[in-house]
């Protein structure tokens, strides 16, 4: 089978096959070779589940989960971490408990297919992690810029909260959604033409963002599951977090859309006392692309996109961040109201009725 962008796919792949369709602007496939217990312990499954599909001829790229053999040969060695060459990148790396095999190529020809392993504990983080930047990678060479943002609507009037992990996108948007606004997103939402595209990704509860919509949903099973890990984030100090993923489009079916128009954009920075005022159109790009570039740091590909940079200046890959930079600015609408929202580091009900205010008056 020939498949888009080149590449040939194997027609009797071995493992757990699955295709995903994003809005029909990005189209792949995940290959799970893992075994039993990986699977069982995988968060990719969940991940991607409201972007499940069937077979799809015309992919922009395939992921294999499992051992696999790199084909690192005569390539530069960078920090005796990072393998390149023309169109690859290789490596091995850690965070914390997790460790990961990485190897990616056809990113600059089209016809990208990665290969990761991992130990038991990557299961919980990395694999998602990964495959969300080559959703990012993708999306923004098709023009689509992928926003660390939450987002809400209401009459076809869309809200975008941009923010850092843990900077309260999850817990503004639930608290909307209780009022009887629709959900695009908590995590990523794709901005096209003036308008905001859902991206359906489960939510991360972790103790801070458990709002009453999902705890009236959240069962019994998933409360005892987060009060394990948030023992075990005391335990530890914080060394560890794990958070409970929840479907919201199961839970809440009749307030999730697909598109709106975005309206305004609300920058959310925790700092200290509520604090709002107004921001011009290129502060706040570039405050979504260093916004972007942090979230892939940790992960870390902004690291691997640098060492490949390294190598190939001239390269597509090393060109990515002027290019999301530009697709901001073609997307965001020139006259869109634009706020800087400087909020506690804990929201209580006060907060989130003045930032409920401030988007009705808008």
């Amino acid at each position: 089978m020939q498949c888009k962008g080149g590449f040939k796919e194997e027609e009797h792949l071995k493992g757990t096959v699955r295709d995903y369709n994003i809005h029909n602007i990005v189209t792949f496939k995940i290959v799970d070779q893992t075994n039993f217990l990986d699977k069982y312990l995988s968060n990719v499954g969940m991940q991607y589940k409201n972007f499940e599909a069937e077979k799809i001829s015309n992919l922009d790229f395939i992921v294999y989960l499992g051992n696999f053999t790199p084909s690192n040969q005569k390539c530069y060695i960078l920090d005796d971490r990072y393998y390149v060459k023309e169109d690859y990148f290789y490596c091995k790396d850690s965070r914390k408990l997790t460790k990961w095999e990485f190897e990616m190529s056809g990113f600059e020809s089209g016809d990208m297919v990665a290969h990761i392993h991992t130990n038991l504990a990557g299961n919980f983080s990395i694999l998602v992690n990964i495959i969300d930047f080559l959703i990012h990678f993708k999306m923004n060479e098709k023009g689509f810029p992928l926003v660390h943002a939450s987002c809400i609507s209401k009459d076809n009037h869309a809200f975008l909260f941009p923010a850092r992990s843990g900077g309260g996108k999850t817990t503004v948007a639930l608290y909307f959604v209780e009022k009887g606004f629709d959900f695009l997103g908590d995590n990523y939402i794709i901005l096209h033409g003036g308008n905001a595209l859902s991206f359906l990704s489960p939510l991360n509860i972790f103790t801070y963002n458990l709002t009453p919509v999902i705890k009236k949903n959240f069962g019994f099973r998933n409360r005892i599951t987060l009060d394990l890990k948030y023992l075990l984030y005391r335990m530890t100090s914080g060394y560890i977090k794990m958070f409970t993923k929840v479907n919201i489009k199961e839970m809440l079916p009749n307030q999730m859309i697909d598109k709106s128009e975005l309206d305004s954009i609300f920058f959310i920075i925790p700092r200290g006392k509520l604090r709002i005022e107004n921001i011009g159109k290129e502060e706040l790009i570039n405050r979504l692309v260093t916004n972007q570039e942090l979230d892939f740091f940790h992960l870390p590909f902004l690291r691997y996109i640098l060492a490949y940079s390294y190598m190939f200046p001239d390269s597509n890959m090393s060109t990515h961040w002027d290019k999301y930079k530009e697709n901001l600015r073609r997307n965001i609408s020139e006259n869109i109201p634009i706020f800087k929202v400087e909020v506690p580091q804990k929201y209580d009900t006060n907060v989130l009725e003045k930032i409920f205010k401030l988007v009705a008056k808008n």
